[in-house]
């Protein structure tokens, strides 16, 4: 995903308690391989279209 979008996912990370394990597959430049994250291309480069979180028992 693009430079802008992966850096916002990463600090929306950084938000939530670590302890959140959902969340280790946010690792790496191409976050729409992330779980959770959709993009219009499931190649490097495509743009974030949808973060579907529901179910993950996240807390801030």
């Amino acid at each position: 995903c693009p430079p802008q979008e992966l850096e916002a996912l990463l600090r929306f990370k950084a938000s939530m308690n670590q302890s959140d394990a959902e969340l280790k597959s946010w690792e790496g430049n191409d976050c729409c391989v992330w779980r959770g994250v959709r993009c219009d291309e499931i190649q490097m480069g495509g743009h974030v279209t949808k973060l579907d979180l529901s179910g993950l028992g996240l807390s801030t």
